[in-house]
């Protein structure tokens, strides 16, 4: 159950991740009204049961893996986090919980207290505490990378490496949702987290490819798990424009080839799934990733090629019923015409 840690250096990672604690979270706690009508107080009642269900079902059961030191914190600072939303409660109880793993043992690179860590960016988003989620994430990020570049290559650590480093990919990705975002808008961090990402699902798929897998390391990605965890498609096309082209809007070429990379290897990944294992989403990514490619197309001022992109999409998504796609297919068409 309690797992070691190969860093024993008492306090680096846990105290470092919330240094500042309670202080340096600034939350607003909601305000809650009494209810009034007898509707609501049956509503209230209702929703009384409904939370026992939620507390006892996902919050008390869900923490078998953990000793019950640490599960108790948990609890506490899950109920503050879910059922009764108070922030510096939920933080207070996080930071205890992890204080008591490191006390006990536990590995700060195991599944269970790098899901602890990401439970409390979860909260810091949904409390739109944007910056200090993303504090977060880069500090796990890079004790993680810190942790592969010391001990990954050691003899018996080839399968935690697998793993931590499978874990890095989607912190970066949503670090790169969170640079992107409304709140923050760094399209520069953004684009790195996004690239980083990428770039080395890729490299570790090629070099077990050239060199083989090691002894102890376990599986990396399919290539159907890579456009579903990194979205390829998606990040593809927000590192451009969410909105169609125009000549108005145009963004940096660095941008638009980065964007036009991954959506081809999006593209080349859909297209590559077979039966049993292609499903209707498989079908839909291609009709997507095809209509992409053009609309990153037309921003560089290629017509002709974004033309054969969007009737390509528009056929891939007669084919497969999607008709969402068929629209867009056929006014990007439109727009493309009316240009020419």
């Amino acid at each position: 159950m309690v797992q070691k840690s190969d860093v024993p250096a008492r306090g680096h990672i846990y105290h470092t991740l919330l240094a500042d604690g309670q202080s340096a979270v600034q939350f607003e706690l909601a305000k809650i009204k009494d209810a009034e009508s007898g509707d609501c107080i049956l509503f209230g009642a209702g929703a009384l049961l409904y939370t026992n269900y939620i507390y006892n079902t996902y919050i008390i059961g869900a923490f078998h893996k953990f000793p019950e030191p640490v599960a108790q914190k948990l609890r506490r600072a899950l109920y503050y986090t879910n059922i009764s939303l108070s922030p510096p409660d939920a933080i207070k109880y996080y930071r205890q919980a992890l204080t008591v793993a490191e006390e006990l043992g536990m590995d700060p690179f195991s599944d269970e207290i790098l899901g602890v860590k990401l439970q409390i960016v979860a909260l810091m988003e949904k409390s739109q505490q944007y910056q200090k989620a993303i504090d977060v994430l880069e500090l796990v990020r890079r004790d993680c990378l810190k942790w592969i570049e010391l001990f990954g290559e050691k003899p018996g650590n080839e399968g935690k490496r697998t793993r931590i480093l499978g874990k890095q990919v989607g912190i970066s990705v949503k670090l790169g949702e969170l640079y992107a975002g409304e709140y923050i808008q760094e399209r520069e961090k953004a684009e790195e987290a996004f690239v980083w990402a990428v770039e080395t699902v890729l490299k570790e798929k090629k070099r077990r490819e050239e060199q083989g897998v090691k002894e102890g390391e376990g599986d990396w990605m399919t290539d159907e798990e890579i456009g579903a965890s990194l979205e390829l498609n998606n990040l593809s096309i927000s590192l451009a424009q969410q909105n169609p082209p125009s000549s108005s809007t145009t963004p940096h070429t660095s941008q638009i080839v980065s964007a036009r990379a991954w959506a081809t290897k999006a593209l080349e990944i859909a297209s590559a799934i077979k039966p049993p294992n292609r499903t209707e989403e498989c079908d839909i990514g291609c009709a997507v990733a095809t209509h992409n490619l053009g609309e990153l197309l037309e921003m560089e001022g290629d017509k002709l090629g974004a033309r054969e992109r969007y009737e390509e999409a528009r056929s891939i998504a007669k084919a497969v019923a999607f008709q969402e796609g068929v629209e867009r297919a056929g006014e990007a068409l439109k727009r493309i015409r009316k240009g020419e």
